[in-house]
């Protein structure tokens, strides 16, 4: 993987951990998002 790839990768984790604090919602949102990238 391209070292981008890997960075995106790592702040979208970053991310999704601080939406999990934050709400349901914008957990669901993040997923969503994630889920996108990955398919």
């Amino acid at each position: 993987m391209e070292p981008n790839i890997i960075n995106r990768i790592k702040a979208e984790k970053k991310e999704f951990v601080y939406n999990n604090k934050q709400s349901p919602t914008k957990l669901y949102l993040t997923i969503v998002k994630f889920s996108f990238h990955n398919f």
